[in-house]
């Protein structure tokens, strides 16, 4: 049953990623998609591997068909791969650790705890590194292949014009703060990451919600001796 679970949770994933969407007001580059909620889930009832190999998955099948899309889908390969590897390491060393000092079954309460401190260790790691690839390594290679469309100048202006936008449609006293910007790692920093941010907090609240509800079904059938975390209350 594990494997069934797990190509449903995989298709879930690969679906998710091509169900994108484009936020209002941002530069029409910006395309946002919650792939990350089925591969998280898997991080935390099967272990980080499997959480890896669905991203991985989901990844390749995406570039395959667009393959336009191979580097920003590369990019995020590897933002997520870190989120997840770092948050299901902690969430199972610590639950592992915890199982062996007591004899009864873990309480919710300690589960959601684990797993939002494990995904909140993960979160800046995750930022700093789609940060480092979008400056260094992402907008270089794009400037380079298409160049009429994705130069520093034209996505520099495309963040100047989204945050003007932004302001326009914010009160006079809020729209003065936000910040004129000249630079890419600006924009970079001020709609990038934010919005990763957003998006990464709004799949760890959906799973640690859901997971405690899924997990007699993700582990039906399954020996108790295999549950990671000795069952439920």
């Amino acid at each position: 049953m594990r494997r069934v679970y797990l190509l449903i949770l995989t298709a879930a994933a690969v679906v998710l990623y091509f169900y994108r969407f484009r936020l209002p007001l941002l530069p029409d580059m910006f395309i946002v998609d919650f792939s990350a909620f089925p591969e998280l889930l898997i991080t935390f009832a099967y272990g980080p591997l499997y959480g890896l190999a669905v991203c991985f998955l989901k990844t390749a099948v995406h570039s395959a068909v667009i393959q336009s899309s191979i580097l920003s889908d590369a990019t995020g390969f590897v933002v997520e791969a870190m989120f997840i590897l770092i948050a299901g390491s902690f969430y199972t060393k610590k639950i592992e650790e915890e199982a062996k000092q007591t004899a009864d079954k873990l309480k919710r309460g300690y589960r959601i705890k684990t797993m939002l401190s494990g995904s909140l260790l993960g979160l800046p790691v995750a930022l700093v590194m789609q940060f480092l690839l979008t400056q260094f390594i992402l907008y270089p290679e794009l400037g380079e292949r298409y160049a009429e469309v994705y130069s520093s100048e034209n996505i520099l202006q495309k963040y100047v014009s989204a945050l003007n936008a932004i302001g326009a449609h914010l009160p006079a006293s809020l729209a003065n703060l936000i910040p004129s910007i000249t630079k890419l790692w600006q924009g970079i920093l001020l709609i990038n990451l934010p919005v990763t941010l957003g998006k990464l907090l709004f799949i760890i609240l959906i799973t640690v919600l859901v997971y405690s509800l899924l997990l007699p079904i993700l582990y039906v059938k399954i020996p108790k001796s295999d549950y990671p975390i000795n069952g439920m209350d």
